[in-house]
């Protein structure tokens, strides 16, 4: 029983000393006696967490979250709410989504560093001159303050453009006079365009190109009142002297009385020949072709090569019913072509006063006709003969166009001859796989009239 007594008694005296140091923060007791140095006791464990008994399983590392049942959920950081309590990140605070550059709004907005387009008004796109004259061309440009403008010309050898000359506006002006250098006499046609150099924020300018067309490379010596050479694919005019003056053209008439004839009837088609035919002057008809039946196929010829007039005003009533009606068709016919200096009064060409034409009205009627096979046919014919369809009437005869077969390369097309007109030629020349109408108005002789579509067949040669 003592024994018990005692042993009670230790057990209280450690119990009390436990509970003192436990009170003093597991400091040593008074008496030097410490929890781990008890003899047979076991290591109480985190003694600040009471109510974990001595046997529980370690909790393990406090700063690692328990995920098993049974153990405490790690408390995490004070300042860090969680997962769940945590807001919404509003980004990074330090790194917000980039703005662009500030200095750059971007292509929506204007504003410094945009580029302010060129521009340029009053610029002719074609010129038509003459050897001897002179090029310039005033345009604005905007912005134009201080620009360089080169003028630069088509290099066909190379396909580039070849810099020329330059020119320069001044101090808020934007105006400058383009001079083009002599380069484009020496071709019939060139293309040219006007550089503009980017400068302070403006943009470069290129214009589309220009045509310069250059007629009289050289002056001919001719004779004739007017003249005139025109490219009959392009209907291009390369030479031309006084070639929008009215002059009577005398039986080059003849040319637009057959393309109308061609174009309203048929070919084999039965032509009377009345009296109005057969007394028109200077026809070779003559009173037994009274009544007399021909086709139009074989009056086309008699009006082309001879220059029958007869044969012209009998194809006139043919088509036209009547001489005045069938002017009045060639007059409308003429403004179909873009014939602005013509009137037409018979279909022969015997001079009466409002029947005229121009070369350049001459050349673009004659173009029109080359166009029908038929009519090509017959203006290069040197010789032809027929019989009529009713009376059997014989006839035989020569083209009045003695350069035909003289000189090589001519296929037509029609002389003409009155006083008042004097000597008129439309001619065609082959030359390089192309064909030129050349125009003689107002030659003094039928050798003068030679000579000068002689002078323009050597331009053609020299310069096409």
């Amino acid at each position: 029983m003592k024994r018990r007594a005692v042993k009670r008694k230790i057990v209280l005296f450690i119990a009390v000393m436990l509970y003192s140091c436990l009170c003093m923060g597991g400091r040593t007791c008074a008496q030097g006696i410490s929890v781990e140095n008890i003899e047979g006791q076991e290591k109480p464990g985190n003694l600040e967490k009471p109510g974990i008994q001595a046997e529980a399983e370690e909790p393990g590392n406090p700063e690692e979250s328990g995920g098993e049942e049974g153990q405490p959920e790690k408390p995490g950081n004070p300042e860090d709410p969680g997962e769940e309590e945590r807001p919404e990140e509003p980004g990074n605070p330090e790194g917000p989504e980039e703005p662009g550059n500030p200095e750059d709004p971007g292509n929506g907005d204007e504003g410094a560093g945009s580029i302010i387009e060129t521009a340029v008004s009053g610029m002719k796109m074609s010129f038509e001159r003459t050897a001897s004259s002179e090029i310039r061309d005033t345009i604005a440009i905007t912005p134009g303050d201080e620009r360089t403008v080169s003028l630069q010309m088509y290099q066909p050898s190379s396909g580039e453009w070849k810099k020329k000359c330059s020119f320069s506006t001044g101090i808020g002006d934007g105006r400058v006079t383009l001079v083009y250098p002599k380069a484009w006499k020496k071709a019939n046609t060139s293309l040219w365009r006007i550089v503009i150099d980017a400068k302070d924020g403006c943009s470069e300018y290129i214009s589309d190109p220009v045509t310069i067309t250059t007629r009289n490379r050289k002056e001919l010596n001719l004779k004739a009142r007017s003249a005139l050479i025109m490219e009959m694919e392009s209907g291009q005019i390369f030479y031309g002297k006084s070639m929008n003056t009215r002059r009577p053209n005398a039986s080059t008439t003849k040319i637009m009385t057959a393309i109308l004839a061609l174009e309203k009837k048929k070919l084999n088609s039965k032509v009377r020949i009345t009296a109005e035919a057969v007394y028109t002057p200077y026809s070779v008809l003559g009173t037994r072709a009274l009544n007399d039946r021909a086709s139009m196929k074989q009056l086309l010829y008699l009006t082309l090569l001879p220059s029958d007039n007869g044969a012209a005003t009998a194809l006139a009533i043919h088509t036209g019913g009547s001489v005045k009606n069938f002017a009045k068709m060639m007059d409308q016919k003429a403004k179909e072509l873009g014939c602005t200096n013509t009137s037409f009064k018979n279909p022969h060409g015997l001079h009466a006063k409002k029947h005229y034409t121009s070369a350049k009205d001459l050349a673009l009627i004659t173009r029109y006709a080359m166009g029908n096979k038929t009519f090509r046919k017959v203006v290069n014919t040197r010789f032809c003969k027929f019989r009529t369809k009713k009376k059997k009437n014989k006839y035989a005869m020569y083209s009045t166009n003695r350069l035909l077969g003289e000189v090589d390369g001519i296929c037509g097309v029609k002389t003409g001859f009155t006083n008042q007109a004097q000597n008129c030629f439309s001619g065609a020349y082959k030359y390089n796989g192309k064909t030129y109408i050349t125009i003689v108005l107002g030659s003094p002789g039928i050798a003068a009239c030679q000579k000068d579509t002689k002078r323009l067949i050597s331009y053609i040669n020299r310069y096409m």
